[in-house]
């Protein structure tokens, strides 16, 4: 699926001894606007910013994002190559 909108909200939080897991949250340009949460990599939350105008590709059901695109940044879900 495919939507554009504004990044809405942003945080992270971390738990003694574990990673850190950040989420973003997406208000869609649809009318009626619809808020999505995604959680993300740590890489991909440190490039954006609040307000950031974005095209993400991603998977509904799971809410795992394949591709997000700013005006400055773009990201591409890439599964790691079998050695």
């Amino acid at each position: 699926m495919t939507v554009c909108g504004r990044i809405s909200h942003m945080h992270s939080e971390s738990s003694e001894g574990g990673s850190p897991y950040c989420v973003i949250t997406v208000t869609t340009d649809e009318s009626p606007p619809k808020a999505i949460a995604f959680l993300v990599e740590s890489r991909l939350y440190h490039a954006l910013l609040p307000e950031d105008a974005v095209r993400i590709v991603y998977v509904p059901v799971s809410k795992t994002i394949l591709h997000l695109r700013t005006d400055t940044y773009s990201y591409s879900l890439r599964r790691e190559e079998s050695a």
